[in-house]
């Protein structure tokens, strides 16, 4: 099968997200796949949970200077390891966060600016919630 004509390998990474408006991080690294520099202008970046302790696919001091989403606020910013390393180490505060998945959804956080890079991190929980919203619409509209 041949792929789409608009996808574009690359053999570096600072080539394949030079440019991005959305940098989706879904690896099981524990130290940054991003540096400063590899970025021309603010993107949605977004991060998934691995299996690594304090993983962290992104600098923890870029985490401040962004807009800051997770999917839930109340476990996330514990959990995800360039929050926790934010926190500890570079002045952040979970009170700091721009929303989570569930005021995204309901209208009540802001959508991001970009103005500067949105970090978009998830530590599952959202998967989650989508499985069961799909499961509840199938259900309900299958009747």
């Amino acid at each position: 099968m041949a792929l789409d004509e608009r996808v574009r390998t690359c053999t570096r990474i600072e080539d394949c997200v030079a440019d991005a408006d959305v940098v989706a991080l879904c690896t099981s690294s524990g130290t940054p796949m991003l540096a400063d520099g590899m970025l021309a202008k603010p993107a949605l970046i977004t991060s998934i949970s691995t299996n690594v302790a304090n993983a962290h696919e992104i600098p923890p001091a870029w985490i401040p200077e962004m807009d800051v989403y997770c999917d839930y606020r109340r476990t996330t910013p514990a959990s995800a390891g360039e929050m926790k390393l934010a926190a500890g180490q570079h002045g952040w505060h979970p009170r700091d966060l721009a929303g989570d998945l569930p005021e995204l959804v309901s209208g009540a956080a802001p959508k991001p600016s970009y103005r500067k890079h949105a970090f978009f991190r998830s530590i599952g929980l959202g998967l989650e919630d989508v499985a069961i919203a799909f499961e509840l619409f199938r259900h309900l509209t299958t009747q």
